[in-house]
């Protein structure tokens, strides 16, 4: 019997058509938080809506001054993740000019998030693919990945992150791309021009791309100085543009330029007018109006009140890593409502993901030299990983020794690379198993797996805020409430939590 479900449950991950449930499931999902929960949704998307309003306005992305009125949005003249504003500023447009209705409009930019984010899953699906990961373990990542509760939330958030979750899996296929061509000695202008634009442009829709960009870039430069044949890569490259049309020449220079400039512009100029590739709001504007900005202020007060009471204080890393992961684990699973308050995630995936999760990152350090030898394009993602990693690591915990208080801990910003830590972890759980059980492995691997789904799906996606969430949580014009009140009394007696037992 047990044989049976281990063999039904592998074809069913193998199936192509699995893939296309899984779309179906993130898009089901996401409908349900953009048609029934109220704007604006917890992740900041009234201030990327009205960011968006604001470029509305005008035809460039360059804003000289913040206009009157726009104090709660921060510094908006040189801060660098600017480019999911401007270009939702003209679907905006476009909705605007059809209905001036507002919930209209907030779902129409709804459903475009939507759409980033479906095709962030086929981009992650095809470089997975692309390097050489099977159908069964892409198949398996993805699911899981839809079933985390603030995933179908963040869809269907008007929220940058949809942008740059389409962006990652789309540049990393480019660095992917471009390794085996270095390796093979055909490395072509059209792919190192898309590479550089692509990275460029990520980085200005949202500056936490920025490490994933230098680090790849520097990965490839250590592989090209590797190489043999160096010189005959470079001539590839110069015979590969010859060898274009014209157009496609012209195409490539013009992509190359615009992105090259417009990241010099922003970052560059950051850099050389205030030595900070993303100047605080103060350093721009006035106190006064920074004060109005949330985040900034936030600090600022707090700062302040540190200033005042200098109470003690030890920022040792070894206290603050475990709050860290249990802060980013927390915010992954947990309901959150428009004013941020939020509910304590649902017991089974929550402690399952938490379980499963630490001792697939100590069983990942154990075995990483392993890891890398069984697919050497996991290095590359390892990198990655731990390279974003790092760099979320040391904003936050530089932001605790100077606040003496944990601020923005947020699991979310781990989705944009959640696919390739799970990738890692799997990895990570055939060596376990293999070194610990040797010819049960395969099998004790399949009942893991059929575990992690069940209890995840016992709570996760939509089930968590379902469950948790109230009345006021929901647009208060229509049959939502009703529709949400049946649903949460139809689910609750099936789902596990501790709370109501």
């Amino acid at each position: 019997m047990l044989q049976k479900i281990l063999t039904l449950f592998h074809r069913l991950l193998d199936s192509p058509k699995t893939f296309f449930v899984i779309v179906g499931l993130l898009i089901a999902q996401a409908l349900w938080f953009a048609l029934t929960v109220q704007y604006p949704m917890a992740f900041d998307e009234n201030y990327h809506l009205g960011i968006i309003q604001i470029y509305a306005q005008q035809w460039l992305p360059f804003i000289q001054s913040n206009p009157p009125g726009s104090e709660a949005y921060g510094d908006i003249t040189r801060y660098g993740s600017y480019m999911f504003h401007y270009l939702m500023s003209f679907p905006y447009r476009l909705i605007s000019l059809f209905t001036e209705n507002f919930y209209i409009q907030v779902i129409f930019l709804r459903f475009i998030n939507i759409a980033l984010f479906v095709g962030g899953l086929f981009a992650f699906r095809h470089v997975l693919r692309y390097m050489r990961i099977s159908r069964k373990l892409t198949n398996f990542t993805l699911l899981l990945l839809v079933l985390i509760p603030v995933v179908p939330f963040l869809a269907a958030t008007i929220n940058y992150d949809n942008l740059i979750l389409l962006i990652v899996p789309l540049f990393i296929w480019l660095v992917v791309k471009s390794d085996q061509d270095i390796h093979k000695s055909t490395l072509s202008a059209r792919t190192l021009a898309l590479l550089i634009a692509l990275g460029c442009f990520g980085s200005l829709v949202k500056y936490a791309f920025l490490p994933i960009f230098g680090i790849s870039i520097v990965y490839l430069v250590i592989l090209w100085l590797r190489a043999k044949k160096r010189q005959q890569i470079l001539s590839a490259i110069i015979a590969s543009l010859k060898h274009e049309k014209p157009w496609v020449q012209f195409i490539l220079a013009l992509l190359t330029v615009i992105s090259v400039g417009l990241f010099i512009e922003r970052y560059g100029v950051n850099i050389v007018q205030y030595q900070k590739y993303e100047p605080t709001c103060s350093a721009v504007r006035p106190i006064s109006e920074c004060v109005q900005y949330g985040p900034w202020g936030r600090d600022y007060r707090t700062q302040q009140t540190v200033q005042e009471t200098n109470p003690p204080h030890n920022p040792a890393i070894p206290l603050f890593v475990p709050a860290w992961i249990d802060g980013l684990l927390y915010r992954l699973y947990f309901a959150i409502n428009y004013d941020y308050s939020n509910k304590q995630p649902l017991p089974l995936p929550f402690f399952t993901a938490y379980i499963v999760g630490v001792i697939g990152l100590i069983a990942a350090f154990i075995y990483s030299r392993s890891i890398v030898r069984k697919n050497r394009y996991l290095l590359l993602l390892g990198i990655v990983i731990v390279t974003y990693g790092a760099s979320l690591f040391y904003v936050n915990f530089s932001s605790y020794v100077d606040l003496r208080t944990m601020v923005a801990i947020n699991g979310r910003y781990f989705l944009i690379i959640m696919p390739f830590i799970f990738i890692w972890l799997a990895y990570a759980y055939r060596h376990l198993f293999t070194s610990l059980f040797k010819r049960r492995a395969t099998s004790l691997l399949g009942i893991l797996g059929i575990f992690v789904i069940i209890a995840t799906l016992n709570g996760g996606g939509m089930i968590t805020h379902l469950v948790r969430s109230e009345t006021s949580w929901f647009w208060q014009s229509g049959p939502e409430t009703t529709i949400n009140t049946t649903a949460q009394d139809i689910v609750q007696p099936v789902i596990i939590d501790f709370k109501h037992r």
